[in-house]
């Protein structure tokens, strides 16, 4: 009887209804089938099918129908159990005695610290040394107790602090005593990007703590103190390898640094340190799996270790439990992320294998990892990290042999290979295995990240070696430290000190290639499943002696992906008008015709505003260029993410008004100042425009109506470039930060100045005090029919504009999300918020 089985290119097979296979395979589909809210009723239905039709089945065919019948009934109970064990670890996760809502309330929380205290001393980003805000520390405080009417009362739940100092007396695993206001985590406020609230519900976490000061959080019992001796070990064994890992090291500039940050970021999988522009370099280049500890790292230490015993003792199944052993003590070490338990479980289970002198299955062994991890974290199921990790191996097990094959057919005879042929057979395989793993993972990686890197497969292959080579030595080094620490220190520590830094040139110098990465629109999941069903054909040969059929594919795939892209801009779009949600800061985003212009772009909440949410959000809508950035004026909030935007979209021309250079020169070590330094170094045009300048912006026209040419004004927000796009009949009128003298000198002006408009931005992020009395008349004056106003929380909780604007429809970007305008060529004014759910922000909105 011919049995079908799974066989990969070197021959090795394995029966597809093998238990760890089919086992994996109905637990992924238990989770599936809860996450997509699929009623249990039908579940349990189809069950019911299944097992009815079992049964017939037996009375039919007797007893020969008994294995299918057991393995149907395996399956449905699996697929069940996944279902059923899902649905309570979310609950779990959720905790219970503890909810957050969107006003603040004050409480006091006790509890231990889950992670490992974070304490950034400067923002991130090009204008990170103008963040006006002091240190902070951050963690997950996983909340056992919480003080009600002068009662303990248990609690279960997670709870993220913010405390606004460097707090270095903080260790994991510390009781702690926190007194914050603690307010609900904020959903996602643009497209694109990380969701925040979605990654620390994954942790448990119900809210964030804010606290007042460093005072506010006590240790009540150090880790150290209540730890066991295991936990005393692991903690000491961490502190000796770092310590040997930096030993004799001596960091005189940034790159020395970052050469280090590679290092343990590759050995220890302390990340910590890398350099936010480090982690860029390796994430265009398709190169982030290597920064990430994975089976590669493991292979290597497991190899080594196997091959070093086995050379000195002899023994195959003595070197095997000692590389277990090993790989035991290193899994201790390193943060206990997906790839590392994924690789390490299999290596595992491989080495166990060996030594029961059994053959190893590799599908077998993968499956039964994926299992064991899904059981653990079933959530998991739907992150980048874990989808890439077990599809890259699934596809190297199955494919490489059959492309390295496909590219090199090996002879039916091969009496004596020459030292070149061996070679030669090397980079081959080589060769495979790197386009092997970009074909499973690009389907992946743009579905999550909206990226395609073409340099992967070179990068890879320049970039393993050495790598390999930093972790070989590194692991030497460790060692060497450990028992003679002047050999590891002094011989060995500077030549892999050096060889990192020219790891890190390399990478930085290739990221810098034109056309690296390539962004793409957001593809869906079909897309995705499509794309790689292609990718699994052509490595599995199914279009061999089909190579019609092969292009048709691949070009349906491309067009498939860029369509959005090609057709994005609607004929009926006279101009579209995005108020990003940047917190207290302003930023815009304006569409007309195919040309795209920015008014403003900063944030005081989040000085690096671009690269975390503007950049991912612009290439969720399309965008992959800005022809024109204004800045309305000299304050940080309005423009402390210019220059990651002109890297990353490529503008070529910034608009600022005379109160922004007249604030560069008498402010020598100002932002102003900073900013037009950095722009001349990029060679990027600076127009200084005012009153009067009158340009075409596709389908519509552009012109700064403020301030007037020769007149200024004592503060610099009333000096702001105020706009006023006319497109399809409409206009739209966006005025930055000005106040009472500029709002007071319109006013006045009567006819000479034209105020009407159909969508205006509320002036100075919706400020209104009593130094801006003219604000409602300001507004009243426009006779606006909807309002943009880009704030931070703190305004909308006392929301002044409430009684002034009850008539007219208001976006507030702190209770909204992103708000998105489009004036149709036939004057028509559509507009959305980002949220389906407006956050309530009133000042009575229950804790719980």
């Amino acid at each position: 009887m011919v049995q079908n089985k799974l066989q990969n290119g070197y021959g090795e097979t394995q029966h597809p209804l093998s238990p760890p296979i089919w086992c994996a395979a109905a637990w992924t589909s238990g989770i599936v089938i809860h996450k997509s809210n699929l009623d249990m009723r039908i579940l349990l239905t189809a069950g019911i099918i299944g097992l009815v039709g079992a049964v017939i089945l037996i009375w039919v065919r007797g007893r020969s129908a008994r294995p299918i019948v057991l393995m149907i009934g395996g399956l449905i109970m699996m697929i069940t159990a996944g279902a059923i064990w899902t649905g309570l670890d979310e609950s779990r996760r959720k905790g219970f005695g503890l909810r957050a809502g969107q006003s603040q309330k004050l409480v006091v929380l006790e509890g231990v610290v889950e992670t490992e205290p974070r304490s950034i001393v400067k923002a991130s980003g090009a204008m990170g040394h103008f963040d006006y805000r002091p240190p902070r520390t951050t963690f997950l405080l996983r909340v056992t107790r919480r003080k009600s009417d002068e009662a303990w009362r248990k609690v279960s739940a997670g709870v993220w602090v913010s405390v606004p100092a460097y707090d270095n007396r903080l260790e994991l695993g510390d009781r702690v005593q926190c007194t914050g206001w603690l307010t609900a985590i904020m959903p996602q406020m643009n497209p694109g990007g990380n969701d925040f609230a979605e990654v620390m519900a994954s942790r448990g976490a119900v809210g964030r703590l804010r606290l007042a000061n460093r005072g506010n959080c006590e240790i009540i019992e150090r880790a150290r103190e209540s730890r066991n001796w295991v936990e005393g070990a692991q903690k000491h064994l961490i502190e000796g390898v770092r310590w040997a890992l930096r030993h004799d090291y001596e960091g005189k500039n940034d790159e020395e640094d970052a050469a280090m940050a590679l290092l343990e970021a590759l050995l220890i999988g302390d990340r910590r340190n890398t350099p936010k522009d480090l982690n860029e370099a390796f994430r265009r280049t398709g190169l982030a799996h290597l920064l990430a500890i994975s089976g590669l790292h493991l292979s290597i230490l497991a190899v080594g270790a196997l091959f070093l015993i086995q050379a000195v003792t002899g023994r195959p199944k003595l070197a095997s439990v000692c590389a277990i052993g090993l790989l035991l003590v290193y899994l201790v070490i390193v943060p206990p992320r997906v790839p590392v338990l994924r690789a390490g479980l299999m290596t595992i289970f491989a080495m166990w294998a060996l030594t029961r002198g059994r053959r190893v299955s590799s599908i077998s062994v993968m499956c039964l990892a994926g299992l064991v991890l899904l059981v653990w974290r079933p959530g998991d199921l739907y992150s980048a990290g874990f989808q890439l990790s077990f599809a890259v191996v699934t596809g190297l097990v199955l494919f490489t042999g059959r492309v390295a094959n496909w590219m090199w057919p090996r002879p039916l005879i091969e009496w004596q290979p020459s030292a070149w042929n061996a070679v030669g057979r090397s980079v081959v395989n080589y060769l495979a295995v790197s386009l092997v793993a970009w074909l499973v993972a690009m389907p992946i990686v743009a579905y999550h990240f909206q990226t395609i890197s073409p340099m992967t497969i070179p990068a890879t292959m320049l970039a393993l070696i050495p790598v390999c080579f930093l972790l070989w030595f590194g692991y030497l080094k460790i060692l060497a430290t450990a028992i003679l620490p002047d050999l590891g220190g002094t011989v060995l520590g500077p030549v892999l000190y050096k060889a990192s830094e020219s790891v890190v040139w390399c990478v930085e110098t290739m990221s810098q290639l034109p056309g690296v990465v390539i962004h793409t629109p957001a593809p869906s999941v079909t897309w995705s499943l499509s794309t790689l069903a292609v990718g699994v054909a052509l490595m599995s040969g199914m279009f061999v002696g089909r190579r019609k059929a092969m292009l048709t594919s691949v070009l349906i795939c491309v067009l498939w992906l860029f369509w959005p892209a090609i057709t994005k801009i609607p004929g009926n779009e006279a101009l579209k008008v995005n108020m990003m949600a940047v917190g207290n800061g302003s930023c815009y985003l304006l569409q007309s015709g195919g040309e795209v212009m920015v008014f403003d772009c900063g944030s005081r909440d989040l000085i690096d505003i671009t690269t975390v949410v503007l950049e991912p959000a612009f290439r969720r809508l399309g965008v992959h260029r800005v022809d024109r950035l204004v800045i309305s004026h000299p304050d940080i909030d309005h423009f402390s993410g210019a220059l990651e935007l002109v890297d990353a979209f490529d503008v070529q021309e910034i608009w600022v008004g005379q109160s922004f250079m007249a604030n560069a020169d008498e402010k020598k070590c100002s932002a102003a100042k900073f900013l037009l330094e950095e722009l001349k170094n990029r060679h990027v045009t600076v127009r200084v425009v005012g009153q009067g300048k009158r340009v075409a912006f596709g389908k519509a026209s552009l012109e700064v109506v403020w301030p007037p040419e020769g007149e200024g004004f004592d503060k610099d927000n009333d000096n702001s470039l105020m706009l006023s796009i006319r497109a399809a009949g409409r206009r739209v009128l966006l005025s930055g930060d000005i106040q009472q003298e500029a709002m007071k000198a319109m006013l006045d002006a009567k006819g000479e100045f034209d105020l009407e408009a159909d969508v205006i931005e509320l002036p100075h992020h919706g400020s209104l005090t009593a130094h801006v009395p003219a604000a409602p008349k300001w507004v009243a004056a426009t006779r606006a029919k909807l309002v943009l106003q880009s704030s931070g929380f703190e305004r909308v909780r006392k929301d002044r504009w409430k009684d002034h604007l009850k008539d007219t429809p208001r976006y507030i970007t702190a209770r909204d999300g992103m708000a998105e305008v489009t004036i149709t060529t036939d004057g028509t004014i559509k507009h959305h918020r980002f949220l389906d759910i407006p956050i309530d922000l009133t000042p009575d909105n229950p804790l719980e």
